[in-house]
């Protein structure tokens, strides 16, 4: 079992899932993402200019939703680690096809949707999605780099 899968099974066991509910959540989340091409490595490690930002709430107890906007892959992964991050998953899958031009996570993002039964469940299916896509492309630039070093 992958490291992710293992700390899918660790969070869920924490909220009392049934083993049933775990074993589906493993199945989403051990599934593979194929490699990036060079152009999809590009965009997912660059940001986006403002028209192309994602905009997300962070929810707090005292001063209530606080606007948070997002002009990179990586930031739109770290929001989701905050407590209680809100964002409209259908404005996410829309930013993944158009600006970030990803159709294979964009079509994982809205199966996690479907599968998740919580909007907890959702958020963190599919911010190990995105570090899943996150660590392809930051590899692949690193093994790109060393190519040209090395050529």
């Amino acid at each position: 079992m992958g490291e992710r899968a293992i700390n899918v099974v660790a969070a869920w066991q924490k909220l009392d899932c049934t083993d049933t509910e775990i074993a589906r959540l493993c199945d989403i989340a051990m599934e593979k993402l194929s490699a990036p091409d060079k152009e999809l490595v590009s965009r997912i490690l660059q940001e986006v200019g403002f028209e192309e930002r994602l905009v997300g709430y962070q929810v707090r107890e005292r001063s209530g939703t606080i606007e948070k906007s997002l002009y990179s892959f990586e930031e739109v992964i770290n929001f989701f680690n905050d407590q209680f991050p809100f964002l409209k998953f259908e404005e996410l899958t829309t930013w993944l096809n158009v600006v970030i031009k990803d159709e294979e996570l964009a079509r994982k993002v809205d199966e996690a949707v479907e599968e998740g039964q919580s909007d907890y469940e959702r958020t963190r299916l599919i911010r190990d999605l995105m570090e899943e896509r996150l660590v392809q492309c930051k590899n692949a630039g690193v093994a790109s780099t060393t190519k040209g070093v090395l050529s």
